[in-house]
């Protein structure tokens, strides 16, 4: 596809959305706030919507994503993502793979990460993170 422009705020008007999968467009835009109103949503994919390093998903991961509470898949890899790894999305009890490389994440990975017990796969890379890595990552027992 070749879907250009930003991710419409209405996006959050679609509540029975169980799956949302934009990757490998030309998307130029946040992350819209409004996606933490779609509480059935179990997988979430706005990963390599950039074009030749230009446009793609940019801001910060808004801290509602805690609110996604049966969200299994998160892909947002290989964008503009600067800021932290918000505390609130280790809240994401069911999450099972999580994406998030090749961003400019800065920061330290929540103390809380461990939290996320049904991780299973896992992409930090190519990102500004620093710090240690908490203690609480031996908690990630499904994680290979």
């Amino acid at each position: 596809n070749i879907l250009t422009g930003e991710i419409p705020l209405q996006v959050g008007n679609l509540t029975k959305l169980e799956s949302l999968d934009l990757e490998w467009n030309m998307l130029n835009s946040t992350f819209p706030e409004s996606i933490s109103n779609l509480s059935k949503l179990a997988f979430l994919n706005l990963g390599m919507t950039q074009h030749l390093d230009s446009g793609g998903l940019w801001g910060t991961i808004p801290t509602g994503i805690g609110l996604l509470g049966n969200l299994e898949t998160l892909n947002l890899a290989k964008g503009h993502l600067a800021g932290q790894v918000p505390d609130e999305l280790t809240h994401l009890s069911k999450l099972k793979t999580l994406y998030l490389g090749n961003n400019e994440l800065k920061g330290t990975l929540p103390s809380t990460f461990g939290n996320l017990h049904d991780l299973v796969d896992c992409h930090l890379h190519n990102n500004q993170l620093n710090g240690t890595i908490p203690e609480q990552i031996g908690n990630l027992q499904k994680l290979v």
